[in-house]
C-alpha cells in the first residue's frame, strides 16, 4: 500500500515539472525579439563590425608619402670639413689681422693708458736720518720720562727736557744746569753720538752726571733715536 502512494506522488511531481518546462518552451517561442533602443524608444543603429583585414587593407590603399630629410653639404677643407680639424675638433680663425699705422698708434695710446702708473718711489732720508721705528722709540722712551720730558715747551726734570736735542749742540738747552763733562764736550747730538751715549754713557763722556746705566739693545736703541729726531 505505501508503496502505491509513493509511486503516485512521484508520478505526480514528474508531470508538474514537464508541464512546467513545456510552457516555458512555448513563451519563448511567442516572444518577439527585444532590439537596442536609444533613450527616446528608437533602434539604435547597428555599428559594422571592422577586421583586422579591412584595416590592412585601407592601409594599403592610402597613397605613401615619403619624405627626404634635406642634407646640406659642408664646405672641405685641408684639415677636413670647415671649422674643424682632421680629428673633428673645432679649430680657431687663424687669419691675420694685421692694424694700420692709425691703428697701431691708436692700440698703443690704449694699453698706455690701460697700463698701472709706477709706484711712487721713496722719498730720499733727510740727511742723518736713522733707521729706527719712531713708534717703537716712543714705548722705549718710558724708561727715560722718569728724569726726561719730550714735548716742548715742558720743563727740566732730573734731566733736560728732550725736545729738539736731535742735531742741536751738545749741553745747548737754555735753563739747565749741565755737568762740566758735558759742558766740555764738543759737537753735536748727532745719530752717531747719540748711538755712542745711550749705549754706555760713562764711556761716550766720560764724568757726566746720568746715572743710567745704558741701553744695550741695538735696534731699540735705533728705535729710540728715531723718535727723538722725531720730536722737531
Amino acid at each position: 500500500m505505501i508503496w502505491k502512494i509513493l509511486a503516485a506522488v512521484a508520478a505526480a511531481i514528474v508531470l508538474v515539472v514537464a508541464i512546467n518546462v513545456i510552457g516555458n518552451l512555448v513563451y519563448d517561442a511567442n516572444t518577439p525579439t527585444q532590439t537596442a533602443e536609444d533613450v527616446r524608444g528608437e533602434p539604435l543603429p547597428e555599428t559594422p563590425t571592422v577586421t583586422e583585414a579591412d584595416v590592412g587593407q585601407a592601409g594599403q590603399d592610402a597613397p605613401r608619402v615619403e619624405t627626404t630629410p634635406e642634407v646640406i653639404p659642408t664646405p672641405q677643407t685641408s684639415l677636413g670639413t670647415e671649422g674643424s680639424e682632421a680629428s673633428g675638433q673645432p679649430v680657431t680663425d687663424q687669419t691675420q689681422v694685421i692694424p694700420t699705422e692709425e691703428g697701431q698708434a691708436a692700440q698703443a695710446e690704449a694699453q698706455q693708458e690701460a697700463a698701472p702708473e709706477p709706484a711712487a718711489e721713496p722719498q730720499q732720508a733727510a740727511a742723518g736720518a736713522v733707521a729706527g721705528d719712531p713708534a717703537a722709540g716712543q714705548a722705549a722712551a718710558r724708561v727715560c720720562a722718569a728724569c726726561h720730558t719730550f714735548k716742548e715747551g715742558e720743563p727740566h726734570r732730573v734731566g733736560p727736557n728732550l725736545h729738539g736735542v736731535f742735531g742741536e749742540d751738545i749741553a745747548s738747552k737754555e735753563g739747565y744746569n749741565y755737568s762740566n763733562a758735558l759742558k766740555g764736550a764738543d759737537g753735536a747730538w748727532t745719530a752717531d753720538m747719540l748711538d755712542a751715549y745711550l749705549a754706555n754713557p760713562k764711556e761716550a763722556i766720560p764724568g757726566n752726571k746720568m746715572t743710567y746705566a745704558g741701553l744695550k739693545d741695538d735696534a731699540k736703541r735705533q728705535d729710540l733715536i728715531a723718535y727723538l729726531q722725531s720730536l722737531q
